[in-house]
């Protein structure tokens, strides 16, 4: 799968953005300091995503899983990874919010 992946460009693009999607909702709930289940309940568009889209629900929980288990110093590395990411997608308009 990963051979196949480093072929298709967009493929992969597509797939770090539904991944990118799903840590920018774990940001917000994470910000909002509601439990999991709490904020997918109130985010039931967010909860659709985590349940459909495995990519969303990757990119939710691996971001949920490097706030609590990273040195601040590496996870304020996947941070600006992650705002460098949106910068580029706001700056071409693709729309990567839930």
């Amino acid at each position: 799968m990963t051979e196949q992946l480093t072929k298709d460009k967009k493929g992969a693009a597509v797939l770090q953005l539904h991944a990118d999607r799903g840590m920018n909702a774990a940001r917000e709930l994470a910000a909002s300091g509601q439990s999991v289940e709490a904020f997918l309940k109130a985010n039931p568009k967010v909860e659709e995503a985590y349940r459909k889209d495995a990519a969303f629900r990757e990119g939710f929980d691996a971001y949920l899983w490097a706030k609590g288990n990273l040195p601040k110093k590496d996870f304020d590395a996947v941070e600006a990874s992650l705002n460098e990411r949106d910068g580029w997608y706001s700056r071409h308009e693709v729309q990567f919010r839930a």
